[in-house]
């Protein structure tokens, strides 16, 4: 009887699947592999230890997550892009469930069900409170 071999379970890296970043993604990608980035991104998670976005909603979970309102890929230029990436009052701490689930809401291309809409409904909330503080 013939041998099956069964798919690797490792995943495979980016690189390794063909993903070319575009440039901008490449240059948010850089930002974030610095110690300015770490250091910020600790500090705002020391402050704000609870996930904004769970709050919003009646929820009590802890951030693990440091998420950006204006996504530094979308930079023109790389002093734009070190703008919105330092810049606290563009920082919102998110769990890893509220951050996976907004984006990928945002860049998934189907309808988005009504659990959904009351989801992105509590994240402009806060980004409106977010605006206001400023």
């Amino acid at each position: 009887m013939p041998t099956i071999e069964l798919p690797s379970k490792k995943k495979r890296s980016a690189k390794e699947r063909g993903y070319k970043p575009t440039e901008r993604a490449a240059m948010a990608s850089s930002l974030y592999n610095t110690d300015t980035w770490r250091r910020i991104r600790r500090s705002y998670l020391m402050e704000h230890p609870l996930c904004e976005l769970c709050e919003e909603m009646g929820r009590l979970t802890y951030a693990t997550e440091v998420h950006h309102h204006e996504h530094i890929a979308d930079s023109d230029n790389r002093l734009e892009a070190m703008d919105k990436a330092y810049d606290t009052n563009n920082l919102m701490a998110l769990c890893n469930k509220c951050h996976m689930h907004y984006h990928g809401l945002i860049d998934s291309k189907r309808h988005p069900s009504e659990a959904d809409r009351a989801f992105l409904e509590a994240y402009n909330r806060l980004i409106k409170k977010h605006k206001q503080l400023c």
